[in-house]
């Protein structure tokens, strides 16, 4: 990184003025849990994770469309990389289990995909509470906020998640 955010400075240190109000996480903050549905209808909450690895979490907004494999495609042939640094990767979209399910098994993902039907934990990232903004966050060991990109390319997303994972 370029040092933004590191410092302990006065409120405003590390903020970016074009952020506006947007709502969403931070970098420091500790992630806030959910209990999330996978593909294969088994709840997890998000706090088990982060307990035991680093955790990222990429969003995407349909499953099983162009830009969405793109981007999974991505985190799934970087996947040993991902695991190697010690983080866990999931998806993270509104579909219901069944076309993530599909989805799964038919670009062979080596990791889970959360629903989010309510999009509450989306929007609780900042990822949009109407339609899901291409993003990803990166969740250190212990829950606290290490990167948040919202607003990212498919291929964009994957490379700068594996820059901070490696970092």
């Amino acid at each position: 990184g370029r040092g933004r955010g590191r410092g302990r400075g006065g409120k405003h240190a590390g903020a970016r003025a074009t952020e506006g109000d947007v709502k969403g996480l931070k970098v420091g903050d500790v992630c806030p849990d959910f209990e999330l549905e996978r593909e294969d209808e088994t709840k997890i909450k998000l706090s088990d994770v982060w307990k035991n690895s680093g955790l990222v979490i990429f969003m995407y907004p349909k499953a099983n469309t162009p830009g969405c494999t793109r981007q999974a495609e991505g985190f799934r042939d970087e996947h040993e990389k991902f695991v190697t640094a010690g983080y866990e990767v999931f998806g993270l979209s509104n579909d219901k289990p069944k076309p993530q399910c599909n989805w799964k098994t038919k670009k062979n993902l080596p990791y889970h995909l959360l629903c989010d039907p309510t999009r509450t934990a989306i929007s609780a990232f900042g990822a949009g509470s109407s339609k899901t903004t291409r993003s990803h966050i990166v969740i250190e060991k212990g829950g606290m906020v290490k990167a948040v990109e919202i607003g990212v390319t498919p291929a964009g997303s994957v490379e700068k998640a594996l820059a901070t994972v490696t970092a």
